[in-house]
């Protein structure tokens, strides 16, 4: 209907259609241009636009019911699948039960039988008889309390039952569902509402309603406005008043998201200023005040517009609305990169940007200049104190010398001349050897104290450099403090258009093959780092398909069904566009949550709805291994450490298990039980630290496990974003070890949140898809998210930055 009004021209003066005449039975009966309009004044008439618009909103009605009714089918299949387990489960307790009562029905038969033999036998031993009476009473008395219990029992499982509880739950979602069509009423009072009338704005010349404007840079009608008469009279290009309203409200809007988004642009730059060190309070104050004061004067002319886009039309008189036409004509024929508005932006950015620029280079000398008046006053301190060091050491020395010499002199002034004669007897040196000695010793004195001067010297330079080297080591980490990476997910201008719901992704080992399970088909994509080509569809399916993921390192694949069975397919031909199923494994009897691939043990570890995490081994075929029991709910989420000998697992029963193989078998046991808040999502980081997301909650769960302690045990909580009331299932959380990267959807969110070492997480991005039906998945080296959702309908590609 769309192309043909839009594209149809008046049959009668062969121009474009601009509006439709409704008879009594509210259906088209004429197309009209201009110049035809008049003809039709006391018709029913409405604008193309106006129709366009309510077969466009009739349209979105047929398809969100088309959504409910695919909702519903899928709920009621469910509900057809539970009928059918508790058909099976009441026959089956029913059968248990007439058996019982058969049982007992004969037992009585043959009691009754051998009484009455009793009784026809004469036996004169009265007291013997009696007691065999008494002992038949007793056990049918037995009997009868057992089977009435037994009967009771198998009732109440069957009032009591998961199945008949599932079916009640599911009858009351189907309940809350919207089956009803949208009513023809609607469509009738949004007709109503579109016909064009103004009962206000009055055409002077011909007492009608104006109806129209003129928004051409030269109006060829006195204050642009315009009667259907006028139209006649003075043919021009006129627009709607309907439609000039629209496109007045469109301009103002555009202004507000135009000033809004420089508002947050200078948020983010003062946020950035306020970020670094106090030292640097002083050079960016006026930054920051300018800042400021740019912010205040947009947000300013920010109210003036949304004051203009509140106008009443309705209440507008002529001169005023001939006012608002004149403006919306101007700002119409102008070129965006000339309005006044564009122009104060690009003042206020380059004014922001020279001041900016400015700060940063004050900063930039400031620290250089700084850092080395920071070096020479340490090197300065550093060698000062070894100077005043050497003095006083010197000095010491001095003073110890003539200490040393001032008794000797006392000796020899008061000694007499014999025992100086004395003494010089005793040493056998003449005058030369005197000489000779005295050289000597000159000579040894003067090579130590050049040699203790180079020591000395050497000694400085190491020093000096050795100092440089931490003061820039501290700067350098100063620095990287202050300029701190984060990471950040960018949306790839290239997406595919996918209608039906991929509710799982996965990468292969190198990141160049990516498989999506779309409703029941797998499609295989080769990815070359920005964008998908569509290589292969797999259509082999039973029921529709929860969950996909590539064996790391093999040629392989698994995908796992609503009905429980999970479908292996290989690659090991040496054609590589040949993927062929190779196996089918049925041992879920619900659908499946989660599954994981262990490298160490080649093992697939599976969990399902039917309460347990079963683990398959491959000799020849997959085989199931062992199934583990622990959850008295759906079982949704598993993870594997790092050395891959512990297993975590979250479920719908609150509580969280840790396992770990143990024995000669390695049979995985339950180990530890944390009781928690229900949540969907968790994984391990590191052998002995995991986190967990609580459902709909604004915060995450850090544990981990000392070598003091024994179990995990929760050390801290984080912050993060969730936006939203309702969250599905599936889409785990996702670790790359590679960037330290860990994806954690909540709600209409996905977190992108760094993990800094230890127990420390810090949360970087938010993604907020306005929906709580998000699928996704990233790359193992974390470089590229992948992820669906049901507001856009595509396959997006977000990029690491």
């Amino acid at each position: 209907m769309q192309n043909s009004l839009l594209e149809q021209l008046c049959q009668e003066h062969q121009e474009p259609i601009v509006a439709v005449a409704f008879n009594e039975q509210n259906t088209i009966s004429q197309g009209l241009c201009l110049k035809c309009w008049p003809q039709s004044y006391n018709k029913k008439v409405l604008l193309v636009e106006d129709v366009l618009d309510i077969t466009k909103n009739i349209k979105e009605e047929y398809q969100q019911l088309d959504v409910d009714t695919r909702k519903n089918m899928k709920t009621l299949y469910q509900l057809m699948q539970e009928l059918e387990r508790l058909k099976v489960f009441m026959k089956q307790s029913i059968n248990e039960s007439i058996k019982t009562v058969n049982d007992w029905i004969k037992n009585i038969s043959e009691q009754d039988q051998c009484a009455r033999s009793s009784i026809s036998i004469l036996n004169f031993d009265l007291n013997t008889s009696l007691q065999n009476a008494q002992q038949q009473v007793q056990e049918l008395q037995k009997q009868k309390e057992k089977c009435l219990q037994f009967i009771q029992q198998q009732l109440k499982i069957l009032k009591d039952n998961d199945h008949f509880n599932n079916c009640i739950k599911l009858l009351s979602i189907i309940n809350e569902e919207k089956f009803d069509p949208p009513q023809n009423q609607n469509v009738l009072q949004q007709l109503d509402k579109s016909i064009i009338t103004q009962n206000n704005l009055i055409c002077q010349q011909h007492d009608t309603e104006i109806i129209m404007v003129d928004l051409n840079q030269k109006p060829k009608i006195q204050k642009r406005l315009a009667c259907v008469y006028c139209i006649q009279n003075y043919p021009t290009q006129y627009t709607a008043i309907k439609v000039a309203q629209k496109l007045y409200r469109k301009q103002e809007t555009q202004k507000i998201q135009n000033l809004n988004k420089y508002s947050e642009s200078i948020d983010q730059i003062k946020q950035s200023f306020n970020s670094i060190k106090i030292a640097y309070r002083n050079v960016i104050k006026d930054v920051t005040s300018s800042l400021s004061q740019n912010n205040k004067e947009i947000k300013q002319k920010a109210e003036t517009y949304l004051n203009n886009l509140n106008i009443d039309w309705q209440a507008l008189k002529n001169d005023e609305v001939s006012e608002l036409a004149e403006k919306l004509c101007q700002n119409e024929q102008e070129d965006i990169v000339k309005s006044q508005i564009y122009i104060d932006f690009i003042k206020i950015n380059q004014e922001i940007n020279k001041k900016i620029n400015d700060a940063f280079n004050k900063m930039k000398s400031t620290q250089h200049t700084g850092k080395n008046q920071i070096k020479q006053l340490m090197i300065i301190d550093y060698f000062s104190q070894n100077d005043i060091q050497t003095d006083i050491n010197c000095q010491h020395n001095s003073r110890k010398e003539t200490l040393n010499k001032t008794p000797k002199t006392l000796q020899i002034k008061d000694s007499n001349n014999n025992k100086i004669k004395n003494q010089l007897e005793i040493i056998p040196l003449n005058n030369d050897q005197k000489e000779d000695s005295k050289i000597k010793r000159k000579k040894n004195k003067e090579q130590n104290s050049n040699r203790t001067n180079q020591e000395k010297i050497q000694n400085k330079i190491q020093k000096q450099s050795d100092i440089e080297k931490q003061f820039d080591e501290i700067f350098n980490n100063q620095s990287q403090t202050i300029i701190e990476k984060k990471f950040q997910f960018i949306l790839n201008k290239i997406s595919i258009i996918q209608e039906e719901p991929c509710r799982s992704f996965s990468f292969n080992s190198d990141s160049s093959l990516l498989i999506a399970a779309c409703e029941k088909s797998i499609k295989l994509f080769v990815f070359n780092k920005e964008s998908l080509i569509l290589q292969q569809t797999f259509n082999d399916h039973p029921s529709l398909i929860v969950y996909c993921t590539f064996l790391k390192n093999q040629n392989r694949f698994i995908s796992g069904c609503l009905d429980g069975s999970m479908l292996i397919w290989s690659n090991c031909q040496e054609n590589k566009q040949e993927w062929q199923c190779e196996q089918r494994l049925a041992g879920h009897t619900d659908y499946l949550g989660h599954i994981i691939y262990s490298k160490i043990e080649n093992m697939i570890i599976s969990c399902s709805n039917d309460k347990t995490i079963k683990f398959w081994k491959k000799s020849q075929n997959w085989e199931l291994h062992q199934t583990l029991k622990g959850h008295n709910q759906y079982v949704c989420s598993i993870s594997l450490n790092e050395s891959e000998n512990k297993l975590i697992s979250g479920a719908y029963d609150d509580q969280i298990l840790v396992s770990e193989p143990q024995g000669k078998d390695k049979q995985w046991t339950i180990i530890q039980v944390i009781k928690v808040d229900w949540g969907r999502r968790l994984c391990f980081i590191t052998d002995n630290l995991f986190t967990f997301q609580p459902c709909k909650k604004d915060f995450m769960h850090i544990y981990e496990q000392k070598e003091s302690k024994k179990g995990f045990y929760k050390s801290k909580e984080i912050a993060v974003k969730s936006l939203g009331q309702n969250c599905l299932w599936l889409f785990p959380q996702q670790f790359s070890k590679k960037q330290g990267l860990l994806v954690n959807k909540n709600c209409h969110t996905i977190n992108i949140i760094r993990w800094k070492g230890k127990n420390k997480f810090v949360t970087d991005q938010a993604i907020n898809f306005d929906t709580n039906e998000i699928y996704g998945s990233i790359t193992d080296d974390g470089d590229w998210l992948i992820t669906w959702d049901d507001k856009s309908k595509e396959i997006q590609i977000r990029g690491l930055k």
